[in-house]
C-alpha cells in the first residue's frame, strides 16, 4: 500500500514545470513547486533506529515548501510518543486517515462490463 501511495503521489510531478520528485533507498520526496502541502509529499520513508533523527532533520533542512509526510504502516503512528522521532523533531500529526487494503489474491476477478 505504501509502495501504491508514493507511486500516486508523484505521478504527475515529472510533468510540471519547476517540480521535482527526489528518490532514494529510504525516502521519495515529491515537490510540486506548489507553495502548498497538498502537492509536496514526504513518503516512503525507510528509516533505522540508527539513522531516523538524522535523516528526518536532514530531510526536514531540505523541504523547500510546506510537505505532507505520509507514515502507512499497520499501526497508528503516535508523533507525541517519546520513542517516535517525528516526535523529536516536533513534527506533531495533523490528522489521521484510514484506508482500505487486501492481498491481491483475495480480491474476485472484475466482471465484464
Amino acid at each position: 500500500m505504501e509502495r501504491n501511495l508514493a507511486e500516486h503521489v508523484n505521478y504527475l510531478h515529472p510533468a510540471l514545470p519547476g517540480a521535482t520528485v527526489t528518490t532514494g533507498d529510504d525516502l521519495l520526496v515529491a515537490d510540486s513547486g506548489i507553495n502548498d502541502d497538498t502537492f509536496n509529499i514526504v513518503a516512503a520513508a525507510r528509516f533505522t533506529p540508527d539513522t531516523a533523527n538524522a535523516r528526518i532533520a536532514e530531510t526536514v533542512r531540505a523541504l523547500r515548501r510546506p510537505a505532507a509526510v505520509l507514515l502507512v504502516g499497520g499501526a497508528r503512528v503516535d508523533p507525541a510518543q517519546p520513542g517516535c522521532p517525528a516526535g523529536r523533531r516536533r513534527l506533531p500529526a495533523s490528522e489521521y486517515e484510514t484506508a482500505m487494503w487486501a492481498p491481491l489474491a483475495a480480491i474476485p476477478a472484475a466482471e465484464p462490463l
